[in-house]
């Protein structure tokens, strides 16, 4: 991830401030990549090991954007509205402000460069999720308001986390698509379809002739699209089934087949595809 993430940045071709590695497991490796890429030698890199707390806190305040996997990114940062590109899952499961923009799965160097583009240079507003600057009162009154008069058994109490309004930049990357089943009297046909109408990829089989069997195909079929789906970077938002025959859209019915599809009239389809894929389902 460590070497994706400089290869990015050599390549966005912006003035940058790479702070080496804490002292932890993987830190020697990390400045291996960094000696490898020349980092400490390039022109557009200024590669140091220690900043001291006040002109961190301004660079901080003015970066173009941070990204990392600090702590400082999720916290700090979000006071000053500066842009953050969070990568891996270090942070996972902490409250993070709409600066933040997480690249968990950062496994190329484009999907990096594009979480930059997205980034760099924009401001948010000032977050105040970790704290407006007024803690010290709050807790001298907390204190105050307890009895000490006991010695305290040390005790972790966390809130629960809010649904983060940060962004992914998966979600942001993936093609919005939809399932789409075709069933014909001679073949049982599946696509995955992008919102702009676009076949990423097409299944076929040979429609089966009893009721039992065709129900069974096309949830095995929408089940391996759908897991097939999310290798191809798609979000699936729902399932399209056109049939044969008389339907009642709502409902998700097949009224009356035609004679080329058998056991085929009065059957529900909607209840066992949304059962089992947990998806808006449409008839037709």
């Amino acid at each position: 991830m460590f070497e994706f993430t400089l290869d990015a940045l050599i390549s966005f071709n912006k003035r940058t401030l790479v702070l080496f590695p804490n002292i932890d497991a993987g830190s020697k490796e990390m400045v291996r990549v960094m000696r490898k890429k020349g980092v400490e030698h390039h022109p557009n890199f200024r590669a140091v090991k220690h900043v001291p707390f006040e002109q961190f806190i301004q660079l901080v305040a003015h970066a173009g954007c941070m990204i990392g996997n600090s702590s400082c990114g999720v916290r700090e940062a979000g006071a000053f509205g500066t842009p953050v590109i969070n990568l891996g899952t270090r942070q996972t499961g902490r409250e993070t402000g709409e600066n933040v923009l997480h690249v968990r799965d950062a496994d190329t160097e484009n999907k990096i460069i594009h979480a930059l583009q997205l980034q760099f240079g924009k401001r948010y507003p000032c977050s105040k999720i970790y704290g407006d600057g007024n803690s010290v009162p709050r807790i001298v009154k907390f204190l105050k308001s307890i009895g000490l008069s006991e010695p305290l058994q040390k005790k972790f109490c966390f809130p629960p986390v809010k649904e983060s309004i940060s962004q992914d930049i998966d979600h942001i990357l993936e093609t919005l698509s939809a399932l789409a089943v075709d069933l014909g009297g001679t073949n049982l046909r599946i696509a995955i379809v992008s919102m702009k109408g676009e076949i990423i990829k097409k299944y076929a089989q040979p429609n089966p002739k009893t009721y039992e069997d065709r129900i069974e195909l096309i949830l095995k079929m929408c089940v391996e699209a759908a897991s097939e789906a999310v290798t191809l970077n798609c979000r699936i938002l729902g399932v399209g089934i056109s049939t044969g025959g008389r339907v009642n859209p709502h409902e998700g019915v097949v009224l009356h087949s035609t004679k080329l599809i058998q056991e085929w009239s009065s059957v529900d389809l909607r209840t066992p595809l949304s059962d089992t894929l947990h998806l808006f389902f449409q008839c037709g």
